[in-house]
């Protein structure tokens, strides 16, 4: 989720995906804190902005998109960072600014302002797949790491589209038609079969 007006510097905080830790984006790097108790584990410390981050379960890999003002990279650009070795073990370079990153083991989901991109979770990352959605400036998107089906903003206001990536089909595609304004949150529970959109509300 991304912070705005944060006197801190906190740009971004999320949970990984079985909610046991939440991690944060800030002005000068990422910090990895456990959920219950809470308590820090781990301190990155870049001295320049990270606006998104993403985990993979508890273990050692992140993936990074830079943001504030001083970006640790451009905001184009996906760096997944190994904790472990302490440096970069693949990146991404979009055309257009990354809203949002989601990671499965043998997946990464890279979200712009109107498409989803799955890539192969590797040392070269391949492109697999490329989906449009409605313009989509919070990067909503889920994926459930169980089932690995990816949710997202369809095409038109209001619709939510499901895709299985690990079928590689553009034709297995499901569209629900959710709500009838912009999309503004979307969830899903761990084992993928339960979906909970909300709308933006009009004042």
């Amino acid at each position: 989720m991304k912070v705005e007006g944060n006197r801190d510097g906190l740009l971004y905080i999320g949970l990984n995906q079985d909610h046991s830790c939440f991690a944060c984006g800030d002005e000068v790097g990422v910090r990895i804190f456990n959920c219950d108790p809470v308590k820090q584990l781990q301190c990155q410390n870049f001295n320049h902005g990270i606006g998104h981050v993403e985990m993979l379960f508890r273990c050692c890999y992140l993936a990074l998109v830079g943001g504030g003002n001083d970006p640790t990279w451009d905001t184009t650009k996906v760096v997944v960072w190994e904790d472990q070795i302490q440096r970069p073990v693949c990146e991404i370079d979009m055309s257009r600014p990354v809203l949002s990153v989601k990671l499965k083991r043998d997946r990464i989901v890279v979200v712009t302002l109107e498409e989803i991109y799955v890539y192969t979770l590797d040392h070269n990352p391949v492109l697999l797949l490329c989906y449009s959605t409605s313009v989509n400036p919070a990067g909503l998107a889920e994926l459930c790491t169980t089932t690995s089906l990816l949710v997202f903003p369809g095409v038109d206001t209001g619709q939510v589209s499901l895709v299985n990536i690990a079928e590689d089909s553009q034709t297995q595609m499901r569209i629900i038609p959710a709500h009838t304004g912009p999309l503004a949150i979307l969830s899903l529970n761990m084992q993928g079969p339960c979906l909970q959109p909300h709308q933006i509300k009009e004042h």
